[in-house]
């Protein structure tokens, strides 16, 4: 794998990122509709995966666009380990839940595949 390759690998992470952050602003619009307190861990969220996705994406953004198969597969398997990541952000912020990392990533993963398996109760 060159580094042109990998170049476009980070320019696709860092591009699906900033995509993915969009999702954690419809948090926020419920929680503003229903006059909820807890919009902060999901703005924080926000800006962190924007941030990132952009940290990724703006030093490759001229990166060729050609995506062989070997990149697809990187692409897709990083996609779900850091989406995954990013997605258990606003789980740790939330002062009410008090789970570890791990519980996060966990409930974050089985949400983003809709297993339904989830460690929280009531």
């Amino acid at each position: 794998m060159t580094l042109k390759s990998l170049k476009s690998v980070q320019k696709t992470l860092g591009l699906l990122l900033m995509v993915f952050s969009i999702t954690m602003l419809t948090p926020v619009a419920v929680a503003l509709i229903y006059q909820e307190q807890n919009i902060a861990p999901f703005l924080y969220s926000f800006f962190a995966t924007l941030f990132f996705g952009g940290l990724l994406w703006l030093p490759s953004k001229n990166a060729s666009a050609e995506i062989r198969l070997r990149e697809g597969f990187m692409i897709v398997v990083l996609f779900w380990v850091v989406l995954s990541s990013f997605g258990a952000v606003p789980f740790l912020f939330l002062p009410e839940l008090n789970i570890s990392f791990t519980n996060a990533i966990f409930e974050s993963t089985s949400g983003l595949t809709t297993t339904g398996a989830t460690i929280l109760s009531g």
